[in-house]
């Protein structure tokens, strides 16, 4: 809970975002149709009209349907459609269809369909289907999947493999459980 207080406070943005020759602004139609270029770090606002790409991108990001990071977000991402992103060190990204990241994600998942994470998360996904590696926080929509879950899912359908939680929903699995299967509320401790 202390990561999540800490994490989004401006200082801590301030802090991790790129020390190298990043562009304060980013303005984008549709790549390579951009500036700065596509290798570039934009540390302050990127505006896109159709879709954005950068390396590392800190503070505020604002697609108008897609945003691409290739390297770490730190800061607000909104997507009109779909952010999607290698890592995150302290984000919050809000999408109307999906958020993806490939590697590790810090911070907090809201989209209109599915957040995804590759490998791990800290933090809370809410959308209709949530997955991710592993997860030290929660899951909220009706469908949520995790192998290594520490924290809880809320949902229609909440499965996993190693749960040191609670799972409150229809449909719950615990694969690695003495009582693997219970409905509406599945525990492990």
């Amino acid at each position: 809970m202390k990561k999540l207080l800490v994490l989004f406070s401006l200082t801590v943005l301030a802090l991790n975002a790129p020390a190298n020759d990043a562009s304060p602004v980013g303005f984008g139609f549709l790549p390579p149709l951009q500036f700065p270029e596509e290798d570039a770090d934009v540390m302050g606002i990127r505006l896109s009209i159709f879709a954005g790409r950068n390396e590392d991108v800190s503070f505020l990001d604002i697609g108008g349907l897609v945003n691409f990071v290739e390297g770490t977000l730190t800061g607000l991402e909104v997507g009109g459609l779909v952010n999607n992103i290698y890592a995150s060190d302290g984000a919050i990204q809000i999408a109307g269809l999906c958020n993806q990241c490939q590697s590790e994600y810090m911070g907090i998942q809201i989209a209109g369909l599915l957040n995804k994470v590759d490998e791990s998360i800290s933090g809370v996904q809410i959308s209709c289907f949530n997955m991710a590696e592993s997860i030290e926080g929660g899951q909220i929509g009706v469908f949520n999947k995790a192998e290594e879950v520490n924290g809880f899912q809320i949902g229609a359908f909440n499965v996993a493999s190693d749960l040191y939680g609670i799972q409150i929903g229809v449909f719950n699995y615990i694969k690695n459980s003495d009582i693997p299967f219970l409905p509406i509320i599945n525990a492990n401790f």
